[in-house]
């Protein structure tokens, strides 16, 4: 970890991960009946997971505060509930109203890495700390084993190197 802080290590030797299928029934057939997991190396997910907590501390400055997802101490029950809450008072009000609900689903999966750092940038993050998000990103890859042999390596170019780093949902998320 010190390494890392003070940028003497070389992340692309740790900063890959293998991708595998896990089958979310009997009998699957199709890419939909699969799940894939990432296998993420050990030392990286320390970092990421110390760099999560850090931000962890900050994140409430940075979001709306009615934004619940990735946000410790809150949970998307309390989103639903004030959702609830909200209706009933518009049913009461006996105004017409429109509701929209958008489906988010792995939405950090899909934020390019450009517009991470910007934001970043933008939000007054220290430039230490958008060198360090920069140096994970940038040298993130991952490969596909099947059948225990692992293919080529891929670069990642969106999200904060997807579901298996703990850092990517609340590094989007103050995105």
């Amino acid at each position: 970890m010190k390494d890392f802080c003070n940028f003497n290590t070389n992340l692309s030797s740790i900063n890959t991960s293998l991708i595998v299928l896990i089958p979310k029934k009997d009998n699957a057939e199709t890419v939909n009946d699969y799940r894939p997991i990432s296998l993420l190396n050990y030392s990286l997910k320390c970092i990421t997971k110390i760099l999560s907590s850090r931000l962890q501390s900050k994140i409430l400055q940075l979001v709306h505060t009615n934004q619940y997802g990735f946000i410790k101490g809150r949970t998307i029950h309390d989103c639903l509930a004030w959702s609830f809450q909200f209706i009933h008072l518009c049913h009461h009000s006996k105004k017409e109203i429109i509701i929209l609900k958008l489906d988010f689903e792995k939405a950090f999966d899909r934020v390019e890495h450009q517009a991470i750092m910007e934001i970043l940038k933008h939000k007054g993050f220290s430039e230490k700390w958008v060198s360090w998000v920069q140096n994970l990103l940038s040298t993130a890859s991952s490969a596909v084993l099947l059948n225990g042999i692992p293919g080529k390596n891929f670069k990642c170019k969106r999200g904060g190197k997807t579901r298996r780093s703990p850092l990517s949902p609340s590094l989007c998320s103050s995105s």
